[in-house]
């Protein structure tokens, strides 16, 4: 007697989960799930694609190939978590950044770390529904710039920013995230780390709960901590060594930047309160 086969929607959930919780980067994995039927195969990818990687010319072209094998539409409706770095370190990014982020149009959090954004890859990423950025102070100035307002400036949550200079230009100042309403959790990796910049941020963003300050190069955390009086800055040296890695981890809702920030407040908490009940 056979035995009775599982519905479908539960079979579904079984094999998203075996992908998910190998937070979708076993490509072995997946190769071998994708070959048990049709619709397996189909399961799979929506779920190994919903996080996309690009570093450098050739990751590039190998996800441009996959995007002609694919039905159309197939990324622009699957992807939500999108990278996009130029270990080069070009500017402009020697590869086709713009392309990429057009056949992706649900982004919800995007790392742009390829430099500066050309004016079309600026117009794509103004049309993603985008929750979580990550980029050069630079780009988001222009998106902002833009002439049709992007939707997400009045939702976006989570925002870190690199604070450097491109072709000798004096960088934005922190006042345009003002246009950023919603934001909880500000990052900043900057040369240096300036009180000020923790009074702009403050200022701009009335509903922040965390800003994480990562200044490049200085080596005495101890130091900078105290010259900032606002308890919800947390100065990290660095925050972490893996940096793809962290920005990865929070679409599988693992540890990351921000889960660690909080700990650092809750830790502070909790010392504040037993120093308070110790009086």
């Amino acid at each position: 007697m056979p035995a009775p086969s599982l519905p479908l929607e539960l079979q579904r959930e079984i094999f998203e989960i075996a992908v998910i919780s190998s937070q979708s980067q076993d490509a072995a994995l997946k190769l071998n799930l994708s070959l048990v039927a049709h619709r397996v195969h189909f399961w799979v990818d929506r779920v190994f694609y919903e996080v996309v990687t690009i570093s450098g010319q050739k990751s590039a072209d190998g996800f441009l190939k996959l995007v002609d094998l694919k039905p159309p539409g197939f990324f622009a409706d699957v992807v939500k978590t999108l990278l996009l770095f130029d270990p080069a370190g070009k500017v402009p990014s020697p590869f086709p950044a713009a392309r990429i982020l057009s056949v992706c149009g649900r982004v919800q959090s995007l790392a742009w770390w390829s430099g500066e954004m050309t004016p079309l890859a600026l117009s794509s990423a103004g049309q993603f529904p985008l929750r979580r950025l990550s980029t050069h102070i630079e780009n988001l100035a222009n998106i902002i710039a833009l002439p049709a307002p992007s939707g997400w400036l009045s939702a976006i949550t989570h925002l870190t920013l690199i604070l450097g200079v491109f072709r000798g230009s004096r960088a934005p100042e922190l006042k345009i995230l003002k246009h950023l309403p919603r934001l909880t959790h500000v990052a900043l990796f900057a040369v240096q780390a300036d009180p000020s910049h923790v009074h702009l941020v403050s200022d701009s963003c009335p509903h922040l709960q965390v800003l994480v300050m990562t200044p490049v190069g200085h080596s005495v955390r101890t130091a900078l901590t105290e010259q900032f009086a606002d308890s919800r800055v947390v100065v990290v040296m660095p925050f972490t060594s893996k940096p793809l890695e962290d920005w990865e981890a929070a679409h599988f809702g693992l540890p990351d930047m921000w889960t660690r920030a909080h700990d650092v407040l809750a830790e502070r908490k909790s010392l504040l309160a037993a120093l308070l009940k110790d009086d």
